[in-house]
């Protein structure tokens, strides 16, 4: 109980105690001072970005106290949240301080307000929240730059002005360095740490900048130097043509002072206020004057003569050629140069000797009018006036080579253009024969097959006769003599190359006194069907004795008999053909008859024995050999014995004259030397009496060298055949024969020749060549369509051999504008025109351009005299492309066709200079044929492709023989690799056509044009497969693409298409004959259609039908022409639509290029060119292009090879949106500055690095070092060529693979480390890699490589046996060899003297080179 009391008395004193503990806050509430106000001091500050201002906040209570109440909340902030502008820190919990930070944001520089807002919350009693505000004006810093001044400087050339940079803000660093964004107008030199001095050099407008140190900022004074430039400075314009000049006046002050001009031969060319107006042919210099100034300008004018491109045109000599066809170019001529439509055609000329114009020419008989030089011919001629279309040329009979019409052209008014139509003459081929009066003269089968071939590309069949007129002589068939003449030939017969009645039979017997000339006409068919005209002409001498032989021989030489003449006088005398002869033998004194002649031991003939015709001992072996010391008439008696067994005698005289029976020729080593047949003339006027008719040749060995006839610079040029006659007078002719030496060898000559008089007599004689070594010869090599110039060094060092002296100037004789064209400076070279060597006109301005498409070799003479006065001679020698691989045969189905040794042996004397060692052939596919090797049957050893066979030793090559596969016609390609037996190796192809046995038919016509089927051309195939009559075909129809076959087509209407499932008949409906093939619009080419043939007896058989559709190949459109310093070209397509539609034949439609004509030393063409860091996609020959859809032409881009200087062409097939395809080319002339757009330190010495490197800085492989210099003698490091390496290939970046001596973080670190993953690098065996090291050229050629192979290049094949024609190319390491050989290869890398210096540290501009020359490949 005492406890329970003394615990409540505790709890009341508790609660008491904590009710009057309360008390003193209850009565506090009613007296606490409340929150007043709050104020910011500052209370506005101005800040630039990044300055601090610290802020202050007050409190005022109610009762004056400006103490913070215990618990008070402080809070300081942004009014609208900008804190990007500004940072607030308070300077504790709840602090009334706090320091503010302005803020830089990239989104303005412009100054900014921001209100900062301190709000102040006291506790409960202490009365309510109460705030400030601070404004604060933000004020971005002054930015860091730099000023140059003066900003514009005027200056004269050569005088300076002073420069002053200031870098902001002051306090930064004021260095800067200048340059001057051209330095061919103003050049800088620093003066101080921000001071320059600016120096005018020319004419023209630049900019001087200052950088600051940082590289970041850098700005501009523009300098104008006085002066005036001409937009161009030389111009050439045609006569009566007009120009205007455009120049510009550099520095303000006096570019409104206007301009004066002078002409320095105002009778050449005249100016007015820039206006330039051609005159007359010739060069002025125009000047262009600022007024007031001394400043002057010129420009060079050459005027030309108003001329159009020449056109060209052909014909048969004697073959009248009619303007009708020609009258569309001089219109297209007329468009072109005056650009106008051609009115009327004056001045036309050609010169005699070449042909005659004449004016309405119907016929041989019925020539019309002369075409006068001072009459008009119009295009569309009125009542009275002369049409253009009705001029006809006609060349002269005997003329043959390039005749050439001179003509002028007049449009509206009295604008004119002149020009010239160049008419290729081919001789007339026509079979010529020699005989005397009353001796017949018998056709050689041969003679017409030649001009078949010739023709038609095709064997002979058979050929019909117009017959002569009966006072001049006659036809006749199995001639005799007159008491057995055989019978008449009829027009109406067809004598056959091969069976009978025999072309071979037939003879022409001169008519009793006749002399004179014999024209007969002809009409042959060829296997084919296609038939031509052609002429066979028959000299008719005057009768000689009809029992004497006569011969001529100098002192000392050998004569033989000719057979012929002994059966002529045995079918004369007896009506039969010889069979042998005995002979009366002449005095010893006077000469001696041989057998089979080659010196004094040979065997004697008897005059007991029997010398035969036609067997053992042969007559035609019998020589008479003059006494060497004897002088005058041999008489030989003879007496023979016909076939009939009658008897006839005569006398062969020996007529042995002193005299130059030898013809010398002297030639250089390779080249060709052409007879003369004035030098076989001059002979035979001395041997005979007589003027020369016609000469044989005995054939050179093929070791010193080869006859050709019409000779083309290629060893597929017709050869001489040793028993075919060479005219004087015509065809074949003689002087068309030339002489090609063995490649390689020279010395002396010698080729025995028969020749016969006009007086029927005949005479022996030697031609003799010597042949010089090559040190005579000046050689060149260039590419098909590609300009050689002339080094005039080389002419001086040959000048120097001969005379002792210095070259004074030299004279060409031109080459045949066939192969190509000598120019001096764009015009043609002349004859008579000396080239000095050091003075005007200069002999290394003169160069060679190849005739377009022109493949060979070509010689041009040339005589030269040196300062002493003495002359000499030599020879240029030109190789355009690349000669000799092509090897070509032709056979019939299942017919063996033999490889000839000779034809791989001049190949390889042509493209290696030695001798033919062996060949490796590719073999065909079994569908076309085999090769053999000692064929005899299908049983026999075939040809191995791992096997070589040799000229000269076992495995022979001639003993391969191509057997055509049953059933196969067409071409067959096998390629081959041959070896010369110097080592060297080259490739080549056998291509064998083989014909259809019998089944085949051939057409062919024009682009577009209809062909009509010819049942006898079906009937002639029947009758060889089946020997029966045809009656009906099927056809199998042809590609669309190709063209289509159409029943009763004329005229582009036709009744309907020819059905494969119908019969079309020879003799009945539906016709064969009224069945056409129409090609395809725009295709050009061999067209096939299969038929199936059945015959009046129901057999069948099948075959072929070839059209071969030809382009207009005188459509051409004008050139496109490019230039380039180094940098790719891109195409334009309106380039090409302009070049379609100066055809005036239709607008463009599409473009083909052929890449096989653009050089791959010139460069190659890629559609969508990225860049050389793209993988770019080269042009393919048979895709179009299109001007205005994809693919598109203005896609096209040239990229030159670097180290490629030259004219660079490329052809191309158009065809226009009438359908017709025409040639064109583009031409692209690569001229490789001599100074860098970005270096100034690759001017001198450098030069042939200039296009690599300004292209690798252009395509960002490449820098400079600073200061406007590439360094292009300082070793190239390591690290540098890998990161150039990056730059160029790309490489895949992310690797963490490295070595250790490459840190983070510097420039070739990326690089390196992705080299390493890729395997391009591996280090040396310490495992370093060592960046800073200069690098080899053998390490650098090896990055190279397998840096292009890893990221897809395919550059070559790798053959380190190339490396052995070096000195030190053994040198080359192991783990190098196989790159060096790809890059010697493809040129990338190109010794020096021999040598290929792999050890020695390659340079900043061999890196360059190489590197660009890879990646242009």
């Amino acid at each position: 109980m005492k406890h329970s009391l003394a615990g409540r008395g505790l709890s009341f004193l508790v609660t008491l105690a904590i009710l009057i503990a309360m008390l003193p806050a209850t009565l506090a509430a009613d007296s606490n001072p409340t929150l007043e106000s709050v104020a910011v001091a500052p209370g506005t500050a101005a800040l630039k970005v990044g300055e601090h201002q610290t802020l202050n906040a007050t409190i005022t209570m109610s009762d004056g106290s400006t103490t913070l109440p215990a618990g008070s909340n402080v809070k300081w902030e942004e009014v609208d949240g900008r804190y990007d502008e500004v940072k607030i820190t308070p300077t504790g919990v709840y602090s009334l301080s706090a320091d503010v930070e302005a803020l830089a944001i990239p989104e303005t520089t412009e100054k900014r307000s921001v209100q900062i807002k301190v709000t102040v919350t006291p506790p409960a009693g202490y009365g309510v929240a109460n705030s400030a505000i601070c404004e604060i004006t933000i004020s971005p810093n002054e930015p860091s730059g730099v000023v140059v001044t003066p900003a514009t400087v005027e200056l004269a050339p050569g005088g300076s002005k002073a420069l002053i940079a200031t870098v902001n803000p002051a306090t930064a660093d004021q260095e800067v360095t200048w340059r001057s964004d051209n330095t061919g107008i103003a050049t800088v030199s620093p003066t101080g740490t921000s001071s320059a001095s600016v120096t005018g050099v020319a004419a023209g407008e630049t900019k001087v900048y200052a950088r600051i140190k940082d590289g970041t900022q850098e700005a501009a004074s523009t300098i104008y130097v006085q002066g005036i430039i001409l937009e161009n400075t030389a111009v050439t314009i045609n006569e009566r043509d007009k120009y205007t000049l455009k120049y510009t006046i550099y520095g303000p002050s006096i570019k409104d002072k206007g301009v004066t001009w002078t002409s320095s031969d105002s009778s050449i060319v005249r100016v007015d206020a820039g206006y330039l107006y051609g005159i007359k042919e010739g060069k002025a210099t125009i000047t262009a004057k600022v007024n007031g100034t001394n400043y002057t300008a010129q420009c060079e004018v050459t005027v030309k003569r108003n001329t159009a491109t020449v056109i060209t045109a052909s014909a048969a000599a004697g073959e009248p050629l009619s303007f009708s066809g020609l009258v569309s170019e001089l219109q297209n001529r007329c468009s072109t140069v005056l650009g106008s439509s051609l009115v009327y055609v004056s001045s036309l000329s050609v010169p005699t000797e070449q042909g005659t114009l004449y004016y309405r020419y119907a016929s041989e008989g019925d020539t019309g009018a002369g075409v006068a030089t001072s009459s008009s011919y119009y295009v569309s001629p009125g009542a009275a006036q002369m049409g253009l279309s009705e001029i006809t040329f006609v060349p002269k009979a005997d003329f043959s080579g390039t005749a050439v019409i001179s003509y002028i052209g007049y449009a509206s008014g009295t604008s004119f253009f002149q020009g010239t139509i160049e008419v290729s003459v081919a001789a007339q081929q026509d079979v010529t024969y020699t005989t005397t009066n009353g001796a017949a003269v018998q056709m050689d089968p041969t003679d017409f097959a030649v001009v078949c071939r010739a023709r038609t590309g095709r064997d002979l069949s058979h050929v019909t006769f117009t017959l002569p007129d009966s006072s001049v002589g006659m036809l006749r068939y199995n001639y005799l003599s007159a008491k057995n003449p055989g019978t008449e030939v009829r027009s109406s017969i067809e004598y056959k190359y091969s069976g009978t009645p025999g072309l071979g039979q037939v003879f022409f017997v001169p008519a009793s006194g006749y002399k004179g000339r014999v024209v007969i006409t002809y009409t042959a068919w060829d296997t084919n069907r296609q038939s031509f005209q052609g002429r066979l002409v028959i000299q008719v001498n005057e009768d000689s004795k009809s029992d004497e032989l006569s011969y001529t021989v100098a002192p000392g030489k050998a004569v033989s008999f000719d057979v012929n003449d002994f059966n002529d006088l045995s079918r004369e005398v007896t009506g039969y053909s010889l069979d042998y002869v005995r002979f009366t033998l002449p005095a010893s004194s006077e000469g001696i008859l041989y057998y089979n002649y080659s010196n004094s031991s040979s065997e004697k003939v008897s005059a007991g024995k029997n010398y035969y015709r036609s067997s053992s001992p042969y007559l035609d072996r019998v020589d008479f050999v003059a006494a060497s010391d004897f002088t005058g008439t041999v008489s030989i008696p003879f007496t023979g014995w016909s076939t009939s067994g009658a008897t006839f005698s005569g006398t062969v005289t020996v007529r042995v004259k002193t005299g130059t029976d030898s013809i010398s020729y002297r030639t250089e080593y390779g080249q060709a030397v052409d007879f003369q047949a004035g030098d076989f003339n001059d002979v035979s006027q001395n041997m005979t009496g007589s003027t020369l008719n016609y000469v044989r040749f005995t054939l050179p060995s093929s070791a010193q060298g080869t006859l050709y006839y019409n000779y083309t610079g290629s060893t597929t040029s017709e050869k001489v055949v040793s028993s075919r006659n060479y005219y004087r007078s015509s065809y074949p002719y003689v002087d068309q024969i030339s002489f090609v030496p063995t490649y390689g060898y020279t010395g002396t000559c010698t080729i025995d020749y028969t020749g016969w008089g006009t007086n029927g007599e005949k005479f022996t004689g030697t031609v003799t060549i010597q042949v010089g070594n090559e040190t005579e010869t000046i050689r060149y090599t260039t590419d098909e369509n590609v300009a050689v110039g002339f080094r005039a060094s080389d002419f001086n060092a040959v000048c120097q051999d001969a005379t002792n002296s210095t070259l004074n100037y030299v004279r060409f004789t031109l080459p045949p504008s066939a192969r190509g064209t000598l120019y001096y400076n764009g015009s043609k070279v002349s004859a008579t025109q000396n080239y000095a060597y050091s003075s005007s006109p200069y002999l290394d301005q003169v160069s060679f351009t190849p005739a377009s498409g022109y493949n060979g070799t070509v010689t041009i003479n040339y005589t030269g005299w040196a300062t002493s006065g003495d002359r000499f001679t030599g020879t240029v020698t030109i190789r355009v492309g690349t000669q000799g691989s092509e090897i070509g045969y032709t056979t019939k189905s299942r017919q063996a066709v033999d490889f000839q040794v000779e034809d791989f042996d001049e190949a390889s004397l042509s493209l290696t200079g030695s001798s033919l060692n062996y060949v490796r052939f590719t073999l065909p596919s079994s569908s076309q044929g085999t090769l053999y090797y000692n064929y005899v049957n299908s049983s026999s050893e075939k040809v191995s492709a791992n096997k070589n066979y040799y000229r000269s030793s076992s495995p022979y090559l001639d003993e391969i023989t191509f057997v055509p596969a049953s059933g196969f016609t067409d071409n067959c390609s096998i390629p081959y690799t041959a070896w010369g037996s110097n080592g060297d190796r080259f490739t080549g192809t056998v291509t064998i056509r083989v014909d259809s046995a019998a089944t085949t038919i051939y057409y062919d016509t024009g682009l577009g044009e209809p062909v009509t089927f010819r049942p006898s051309d079906f009937n002639n195939a029947a009758q060889a497969a089946q020997n029966r009559d045809l009656s009906y075909v099927r056809f199998t129809l042809p590609s669309s693409s190709q063209g289509t076959l159409y029943y009763k087509y004329e005229n582009g209407e036709y009744t309907n298409k020819v059905s494969a499932n119908t019969s079309y008949y020879r003799t009945s409906s539906p016709y064969l004959d009224e069945v056409s093939f129409v090609p395809a619009a725009g295709f050009t080419g061999t067209a096939t259609v299969s038929y199936s043939g059945y015959t009046v007896g129901g057999t069948s058989f099948t075959g072929t039908v070839e059209i071969t559709v030809s382009s207009d190949t005188n459509d051409t459109a004008d050139t496109i022409r490019y230039t380039s310093s180094y940098a790719p070209v891109t195409f334009r397509a309106s380039d090409f639509t302009a070049a379609c539609n100066g055809r005036n034949k239709g607008s463009l439609s599409s473009v083909q290029f052929d890449t096989s004509t653009l050089s791959s030393n010139a460069g190659r063409l890629y559609t969508q060119y990225g860049g050389l860091q793209s993988a770019n996609t080269e042009v393919r020959s048979g895709t179009k292009y299109y001007p205005e859809s994809s693919p598109s032409l203005s896609q096209v881009t040239f990229v030159p090879r670097i180290g490629f200087q030259g004219t660079a062409v490329v052809a191309y097939t158009g065809v226009d949106s009438q359908g017709r395809s025409y040639r064109g080319q583009v031409e692209i002339t690569v001229t490789p500055s001599a100074s860098s757009r970005y270096f100034k330190d690759m001017s001198t010495g450098y030069s042939w690095a200039v296009p690599a490197v300004d292209l690798l800085y252009e395509n960002g492989v490449v820098g400079g070092v600073g200061n406007s210099s590439f360094a292009p003698a300082s070793p190239l490091t390591r690290g540098s060529f890998i990161t150039m390496l990056d730059r160029a290939l790309g490489f895949p970046h992310g690797s963490q693979k490295s070595f250790p001596d490459v840190p983070d973080g510097q420039y070739y670190t990326e690089s390196v480390r992705s080299a390493y993953a890729l395997g391009i690098v591996n280090g040396f065996s310490d495992g370093t890699f060592r960046p800073d090291a200069p690098i080899t050229r053998a390490e650098a050629v090896t990055m190279l490589y397998r840096a292009m192979q890893t990221m897809g290049w395919v550059i070559g094949t790798e053959d380190p046996s190339i490396l052995n024609a070096y000195t030190d190319g053994a040198y080359v390491a192991d783990y190098a060899r196989g790159a060096m050989s790809v890059m010697v290869q493809t040129g990338v890398v190109q010794g020096s003297g021999g040598l290929l210096e792999p050890g020695r540290i390659m340079t900043r501009a061999e890196m360059a080179v190489a590197l660009a020359r890879a990646l242009t490949l």
